[in-house]
């Protein structure tokens, strides 16, 4: 009978420690499948991104016309010409005094 006991006891504690060992895979399993959802919807999100930037980026070059421009005439060098405009004067900064509103004179002060 005693080594009955001993038998029942340690089936109690290994059953317990199956039990432990499938809850803790489970949890294991749990965060492996969410680490891998985000990591998915991590890298959709980047596609998504992605396609938007380059639809933006065809966007404006469909918006983008090229206009002409005149071509520079070679045979006459350019030549600048000197302004009809009066020089500039610089002149000085003035700046303006505050007025106090009334200042105490030292002989009045008492100590």
């Amino acid at each position: 009978m005693f080594v009955a006991r001993n038998i029942r006891s340690a089936q109690r504690y290994c059953i317990f420690f199956l039990v432990r060992c499938d809850a803790s895979s489970e949890a294991c399993h749990h965060v492996s499948e969410k680490s891998l959802r985000a990591d998915e919807e991590k890298q959709e999100k980047e596609k998504r991104m992605q396609l938007e930037a380059e639809e933006e980026i065809k966007k404006m070059r469909k918006q983008m016309i090229p206009h002409a421009r005149r071509m520079p005439f070679f045979d006459l060098p350019f030549k600048p010409h000197r302004s009809t405009k009066s020089l500039t004067v610089p002149r000085s900064t003035k700046f303006q005094t505050l007025k106090s509103k009334k200042t105490i004179a030292p002989s009045t002060i008492q100590e």
